[in-house]
């Protein structure tokens, strides 16, 4: 059974806003903050992670076409794929140090470090 798409309303400007207070670490550094109709949108980069953007809304999960719009309205136009319709989180993903275990002369793991 194929799925019925609502027809699709037009989608508003986004509206820059002033950046929510949240906790300290959770927004890097020069973060904005943007209002897409009833979407509330974030959008920062880091050198360590690239962009990052977080789409809500208050009563539901964000509509795919809202989050593309997001997306082409608020970041770079560079390379875009579409892996998967029911994501809702779009990073830029570089090369990152792995997670290796540490492990004492006996074998026993002492916990975890990060590694190239």
């Amino acid at each position: 059974m194929t799925k019925r798409r609502r027809k699709k309303k037009p989608l508003p400007v986004p509206i820059e806003i002033p950046v929510p207070s949240l906790p300290k670490g959770t927004l890097e550094p020069g973060a904005r903050a943007y209002q897409l109709g009833e979407c509330g949108v974030l959008v920062g980069r880091s050198e360590k992670t690239g962009w990052h953007i977080s789409v809500s809304h208050p009563d539901r999960y964000p509509t795919w076409d809202e989050i593309k719009h997001a997306r082409y309205k608020l970041l770079p136009e560079e390379q875009y794929v579409n892996v998967d319709v029911n994501c809702f989180h779009l990073f830029e993903i570089r090369e990152q140090p792995r997670m290796v275990e540490v492990k004492d002369p006996r074998g026993r793991i002492l916990g975890m470090e990060r590694r190239k």
